[in-house]
């Protein structure tokens, strides 16, 4: 047992002191790498979940614009099957219009673009333009003038009433 030292009770605390400092010292040095590797980790997980959430975005962008041209094809396809019906239609009702009259685009368009009741209704003013008579399954169109007589007898036509400035107007409910 040549080997053993006797420490005093200083030289012993002295050393466990400096143990005790140099274990401390390389803990601090890990727990601060991890707490580095930790900061870096939860930066690429933001990263990546930004990443995620754009690539969703996008997705969701990319199926409401898929979902809105196809909407728009459906659109043109019935827009393109009813093209000939109405012009058809159109030159039946209004047998006075040459085919300049067809040959402008936008007014086609237009007719074309329009809702049942108002192709209807379209077709209705060109037969009375033709000198005909609207046909008898549409709704007669209705005005908000009202006539009122301006002596008391028979009723005044409201048109007659408002060019004659003695117009009334309709009472509000």
């Amino acid at each position: 047992m040549a080997d053993e030292k006797t420490y005093s009770e200083q030289e012993h605390i002295a050393i466990l002191a400096d143990r005790v400092a140099k274990e401390t010292t390389n803990l601090t040095a890990e727990r601060d790498q991890l707490q580095a590797e930790k900061v870096e980790l939860e930066n690429k997980l933001d990263v990546e979940l930004s990443a995620r959430e754009a690539a969703e975005a996008k997705a969701t962008e990319t199926e409401t614009s898929f979902e809105a041209f196809k909407t728009e094809v459906t659109e043109r396809e019935a827009a393109a099957a009813r093209k000939d019906e109405r012009i058809t239609k159109l030159r039946e009702v209004a047998k006075h219009l040459d085919d300049e009259f067809f040959a402008d685009e936008k007014r086609i368009q237009r007719v074309i673009a329009m809702t049942e009741d108002a192709f209807t209704g379209y077709l209705d003013d060109m037969a009375v333009s033709n000198g005909g008579t609207p046909a008898p399954t549409s709704a007669p169109r209705q005005t908000a003038m009202v006539g009122e007589p301006v002596t008391g007898g028979a009723p005044v036509v409201a048109g007659r009433n408002f060019l004659m400035r003695s117009y009334v107007a309709p009472k509000e409910a």
